[in-house]
C-alpha cells in the first residue's frame, strides 16, 4: 500500500507553490540560469596542477568507465587532448573481464604504448594498487571521478573530485562527465559548448540531481543536442528531445553495449565519421538493447518468484546472471518493493536502496568480505568470492534490521497540489514546462484529482499491461497499471495522482494525465 502525502497549499499561484515544494528560494536564478553561472573551473582542487601536467605530456591515455557517463566523459577528454595536438589512446575496459575501474592489465597495456600520463573518467578514486603500479612504470595518473571519497586516497599526480576535502568547487553533485567537463573548461576551448550534448547525456544517464550546475549543463546540453554535429547521436536520437528521452531512449541504448558486449560499440558510434559504420553500430546497439531487455525481464521473473516481503531487504544470487544487468534488476525491484536490494551475479553484486538506508555505509561495515566495493548512498557495487556471499547476506540483514523501521518500507507518493478539472489546461502545462529539464532532484510535478468519473477504460500495450482511460473527458494512461482494471467499472469515481503531459498523436495535440497511482473515491 502506498501512502499519499499531499503537501500543504501555501501559495495561490501554482508556480509559486511548486517553487516552495522544491525549496527553491531564488526563482530568477532557477528559471533564468546562464552558462556563465558555472563556477570557475580552477576552484576545483588539483585542476591547475592537472592542466600544467597535461600540457607537458608526451603520450596521453584516457581511461573511461564502461557506462554512458564514462564513455561520454572519455570522448570529451579525447576532444580536449586532440585540440592540444596530441593523439590520445582511449581505453574502455570490458565490464565482464576487467570489471570496474583501473586494472593491472590495462596499466601494463598502456605502458607498452608509451603512455606517460593516464587520465581517468568516472573511476579511479579507490584504485590504490593500480595507481601505484602506474607510478612504478613511470606513468602519472590524473583521476577525474565523482564517487564517494574513501578514507585514504590513491597516490595519483592529481585528483579531481568535488567531493574531496578542501575542494572549493561549490557544486558537489556533478556526474563523471561533469567533472571531466570542468577540466575541459579550464582550457577555454572555442568549441567547448558543442560538447554539452554529451555532458547532458552522461549527467541524465547517471541519474544525477538536475539542480544547480547539472540543471545548467543539461538545459543547454539539450539545446545543443537538438542541433548536434555528432552523426552517431543523430542515428539514435528520437524525434522528441528532452531529459526523459535521454533517460529512457538514448542512455539505455548506449549503456546496452557495456552491459551485454563491450562499451567500445557506443564509443565508436559517438566518434565515427563514417555513416556506413554508424548505421552498423546503431543496429548492433539495438540488438544489445533488446538482449538487455530480455535478460532483465528473465532475472526479474526469477527473483520475484522467491521474494519474501516479510524481510526488510531483497537479496538474490545466481552465478549465471550476467553482471551487465544486475544493477537494472536491483533498481527495478527497489522501485517496486521500496526496500534495499542486493543482486549478485557472476562474481559481482549491485545494490540499490531507498532514501532511509545508506548502502555505501552498510557495505563499508562489510568491507572484509569484498575484493573491492564502491558507489553512492543509494547505488553501489562490489566484487565478492562465492564463499563469502552467505556471510554477507546475514551481516547485511543484521545491519538493515537495526537501521530500518517497518514504516521506512512504505512508499510515500508526494503530491504537489490538489486540482479540480477546470484547473487542468494548456496554460497549466506551459507553466509546468518552465521547470524543465525534469529528472532526479527536480521531478515532474504531481497532482491529485478527486472524484474523477471513468468514461472509458481498456488495457493496452504488449501483454495488455498498461491502462488507458478517459476521465472527466481527459485522456489518461497508466503504465504497468492494468492490475487496477479488475477492480473498476465504467462510471466509477476514482482519486488519482497524475503528471500532466502533452500527447501528440496523428497530428492532434491533447492534454494527457499520466497516472502514477489511483484508488476508488469511496476508499480512504
Amino acid at each position: 500500500m502506498k501512502k499519499w502525502i499531499l503537501k500543504d497549499r501555501t501559495e495561490e499561484n501554482i508556480i509559486d507553490q511548486l517553487l516552495v515544494n522544491r525549496g527553491i528560494k531564488d526563482a530568477d536564478k532557477f528559471f533564468n540560469s546562464k552558462y556563465e553561472d558555472l563556477a570557475d573551473p580552477f576552484l576545483m582542487k588539483d585542476v591547475k596542477k592537472a592542466v600544467q601536467r597535461i600540457k607537458k605530456a608526451k603520450k596521453i591515455a584516457i581511461f573511461g568507465d564502461y557506462d554512458t557517463d564514462g564513455v561520454t566523459g572519455a570522448i570529451i577528454l579525447k576532444n580536449l587532448v586532440e585540440s592540444l595536438n596530441f593523439k590520445p589512446v582511449v581505453y574502455i575496459p570490458d565490464r565482464k573481464k576487467e570489471g570496474y575501474g583501473l586494472n593491472t592489465k590495462a596499466i601494463k597495456e598502456l605502458a607498452k604504448q608509451n603512455a606517460d600520463l593516464i587520465i581517468t573518467v568516472d573511476c579511479g578514486i579507490s584504485d590504490f594498487a593500480e595507481v601505484a603500479l602506474a607510478n612504478k612504470l613511470g606513468i602519472d595518473v590524473i583521476i577525474t571521478d565523482h564517487h564517494a571519497i574513501p578514507a585514504k586516497l590513491p597516490d595519483a599526480f592529481a585528483i579531481i573530485n568535488p567531493k574531496q576535502n578542501n575542494c572549493s568547487y561549490p557544486f558537489k553533485q556533478l556526474a563523471g562527465v561533469g567533472v571531466a567537463f570542468v577540466l575541459t573548461r579550464a582550457f577555454k576551448l572555442d568549441f567547448e559548448k558543442w560538447l554539452l550534448d554529451l555532458v547532458a547525456i552522461g549527467t541524465v544517464a547517471d541519474c544525477m540531481p538536475l539542480l544547480n550546475e547539472n540543471r545548467i549543463l543539461t538545459k543547454f546540453g539539450l539545446i545543443v543536442l537538438e542541433k548536434t554535429r555528432n552523426i552517431g547521436l543523430k542515428q539514435i536520437m528520437p524525434q522528441k528531445i528532452n531529459a526523459e528521452s535521454i533517460a529512457f531512449q538514448i542512455a539505455p541504448r548506449l549503456n546496452a553495449a557495456g552491459r551485454m558486449d563491450h562499451a567500445n560499440t557506443s564509443y565508436e558510434l559517438l566518434v565515427s565519421n563514417s555513416e556506413k559504420e554508424i548505421r552498423s553500430l546503431a543496429q548492433k546497439l539495438e540488438k544489445n538493447n533488446q538482449h538487455r531487455q530480455r535478460e532483465t525481464e528473465k532475472i526479474l521473473k526469477e527473483v520475484r518468484e522467491k521474494i519474501n516481503l516479510d524481510q526488510k531487504f531483497i537479496f538474490a544470487y545466481n552465478k549465471n546472471w550476467p553482471i551487465g544487468v544486475i544493477g537494472l534488476v536491483a533498481g527495478k525491484l527497489c522501485d517496486k518493493y521500496h526496500r534495499p536490494v542486493v543482486i549478485i551475479g557472476q562474481g559481482a553484486g549491485s545494490c540499490r536502496s531507498i532514501e532511509a538506508f545508506n548502502t555505501i555505509e552498510a557495505l563499508a561495515q562489510c568491507s572484509d568480505y569484498f575484493i573491492e566495493f564502491g558507489g553512492h548512498a543509494q547505488a553501489a557495487g562490489f566484487k565478492i568470492e562465492k564463499n563469502k556471499i552467505k556471510i554477507l547476506e546475514k551481516k547485511l540483514e543484521k545491519i538493515i534490521n537495526q537501521k530500518l523501521k517497518s514504516e521506512d518500507l512504505i512508499c510515500h507518493l508526494e503530491i504537489d497540489a490538489e486540482l479540480k478539472s477546470e484547473d487542468i489546461n494548456f496554460d497549466l502545462l506551459n507553466q509546468i514546462k518552465l521547470f524543465e529539464p525534469f529528472g532526479q532532484g527536480n521531478p515532474k510535478p504531481r497532482f491529485l484529482l478527486k472524484n474523477a468519473v471513468i468514461n472509458n477504460m481498456q488495457c493496452v500495450g504488449n501483454g495488455s499491461q498498461h491502462l488507458r482511460m478517459k476521465l472527466n473527458s481527459f485522456k489518461a494512461i497508466g503504465f504497468n497499471c492494468a492490475g487496477y482494471a479488475s477492480h473498476l467499472n465504467i462510471n466509477d469515481r476514482i482519486d488519482l495522482i497524475f503528471e500532466l503531459e502533452q500527447d501528440d498523436w496523428q497530428g492532434f495535440t491533447n492534454l494527457q494525465l499520466r497516472i502514477i497511482d489511483l484508488r476508488r473515491s469511496d476508499v480512504s
